[in-house]
């Protein structure tokens, strides 16, 4: 009987499928059948290159990482059989980077000769350092060292004015949203910018680069553009300039703002963010100094978050009542004004407890989210107040608490306060962070009978033995369990642990267990703890990890995993 072929339609549909499970290795072998499939599944498999297990370094294999970059790379000269440059949906530079630092660190001179090919004309990509000529690529030559971050923008500058070049054709489109780099010039920026219409998230290691020519390129060619992250902005003019930027928007176009690292904006960069107060969801504002944190009450037109990070720089921290106890009202109003927030999050904010506590009470608040670190404690009343209005997050799934300023073991939790018990009444939560805490035996086995849904635990404290191992089995979907405590697990109770979870081993399917402080006095021999490694790595397609404390007995520094004198 004769047999019609697919239509094209089901097969980008298959292949679409694929494409959204991750499933590279399926697509690979869809593209290999044909050269009608080909062509559409590996516009699908380039789509999601930066999920492949290449990319992610999952499996890390510096040849197959040179091929990726090479065919798109190539392709930005037509030298391909299919526009691969044109498919990716994310252009993730600094990936590269790592590929150039990686073979210079290994002076992997075969490897360079190959992604910089010069029968095809690659070796016009490649910068070395120092101005070295490029006709060291000749086989019987060294090459010496890639400069990498010319490099990467030689390769960044070819490949965004390919995609232009696509796009301007008539019956081509393309796919690229997102440009991820940790370094683009100021002056090249905008003209990058220009080229990519359909650019809807910018994330930069260097804010330095975020004039107002850029800002005005976006404005222009970039309708759908809505996120910025931005790693560090710290040259004295950052929160004039990053000011200048977010008001040369589209106003009201940013969904997403980041700074997550050294920045020196404050208040005249928090009053623009108000351009964008109708749209933006997510604000993530990472290591404010002093200053900026006195600003916060700028943000009271913000009120559609729906995820709300705010970091107090850890050298410039301030005591916002201390400063003005007004100023620490407003600062909760607006909060408390985000009926949408889902995620909430504080970083060396001393002042944190007293902001949750009228949050958390907040009626049309239903966070899905808390993470409350480096606090400082407001007296017994006001933190037990607080700890109460917790249990009135019953919808939270995810919980991080830990290292209270000012208490000699961190953030303690214990019978003495309502804390434990609270937790335990939050049923939904399937993440529990407490590995900067200090827990005890008897809270965790409280944990572990209440919260029937967790899937990730971490925790810290002292003292921890088998007895703790055969509690923790009676979580059914373990899948992440972390112990930052001293223990003194034996390879009897560690075995006996693992087959218990072994014996459901569909719930349990990718395992991860980090033990991290355990004691060197009852270290595990070789044979003992290849046992483990096998069992979790065939039996459950997970991994165990144990480091030691440091043992006395020991005579072998390499031994002392994580000790420094």
């Amino acid at each position: 009987m004769a047999h019609s072929a697919l239509p094209q339609d089901i097969i980008l549909l298959l292949c679409e499928e694929l494409a959204f499970r991750h499933d590279h290795a399926t697509l690979l072998q869809v593209s290999l059948v044909s050269r009608r499939t080909a062509s559409v599944a590996l516009e699908q498999l380039y789509s999601i290159y930066e999920y492949s297990p290449v990319f992610t370094g999952q499996y890390p294999n510096r040849k197959s990482w040179a091929v990726l970059w090479r065919s798109l790379i190539r392709s930005s000269l037509g030298q391909t059989a299919y526009p691969y440059c044109a498919f990716v949906r994310t252009l993730s530079l600094s990936n590269y980077g790592q590929l150039l630092d990686e073979i210079n660190d290994n002076r992997d001179e075969d490897a360079l000769r190959w992604l910089f090919d010069v029968e095809v004309g690659m070796d016009e990509f490649l910068v070395l350092r120092q101005d070295q000529p490029t006709r060291k690529l000749s086989r019987r030559k060294l090459i010496g060292n890639v400069d990498s971050q010319k490099t990467i923008l030689k390769c960044g500058d070819a490949i965004t004015k390919y995609i232009k070049d696509v796009a301007d054709e008539v019956e081509k489109s393309v796919a690229l949203a997102h440009v991820e780099s940790n370094y683009i010039p100021v002056d090249l920026l905008p003209s990058w910018v220009a080229r990519l219409g359909t650019l809807t998230s910018l994330r930069i290691q260097d804010g330095s680069a975020l004039g107002v020519e850029a800002a005005s390129a976006i404005h222009v060619c970039c309708p759908n553009f809505s996120e910025l992250t931005c790693l560090s902005f710290s040259k004295p003019t950052a929160d004039e300039d990053m000011a200048v930027f977010l008001q040369t928007l589209r106003p009201n176009s940013l969904k997403r703002f980041e700074v997550i690292s050294m920045n020196g904006l404050s208040e005249k960069a928090l009053t623009a963010l108000n351009a964008h107060a109708e749209t933006l969801r997510h604000l993530n504002l990472s290591s404010l100094s002093a200053e900026a944190m006195k600003c916060l009450n700028v943000l009271p037109g913000c009120k559609y978050l729906e995820t709300l990070s705010i970091e107090n720089y850890r050298y410039d921290q301030i005591d916002l009542l201390t400063f003005s106890e007004g100023l620490l009202k407003e600062i909760t109003s607006w909060i408390q004004s985000c009926k949408s927030l889902t995620s909430l999050t504080f970083s060396f904010v001393r002042d944190s407890l007293l902001i949750l506590k009228d949050v958390l009470l907040t009626d049309d608040i239903k966070l899905n989210s808390l993470s409350l670190q480096n606090f400082a404690s407001q007296g017994i009343e006001d933190d037990t107040s607080t700890w109460e209005a917790l249990g009135n997050q019953t919808s939270l799934e995810t919980l991080t608490l830990g290292n209270q300023d000012g208490a000699v073991d961190g953030l303690v939790v214990d019978d003495t306060t309502p804390l434990a018990g609270v937790i335990c009444t939050l049923r939904e939560l399937k993440t529990l962070n407490l590995i900067q805490s200090f827990v005890q035996q008897n809270e965790i086995r409280q944990f572990v009978k209440a919260l029937s849904a967790l899937v990730d635990l971490k925790f810290g404290g002292e003292n921890m033995d088998d007895t703790i191992l055969d509690t923790l089995v009676g979580l059914s979907y373990l899948k992440d369990l972390d112990i930052n405590a001293t223990s003194y697990f034996t390879f009897e109770g560690l075995k006996d642990f693992a087959m218990q979870l072994g014996a459901h081993p569909s719930r349990h399917r990718g395992v991860r267990v980090e033990i991290l402080m355990q004691s060197g006095g009852l270290r595990l021999s070789d044979e003992q703890q290849a046992w483990l490694s096998e069992y979790f790595g065939t039996v459950l397609e997970g991994i165990m990890t144990i480091n030691y404390d440091r043992d006395p007995d020991e005579q072998h520094e390499s031994d002392f995993t994580g000790d420094s004198d």
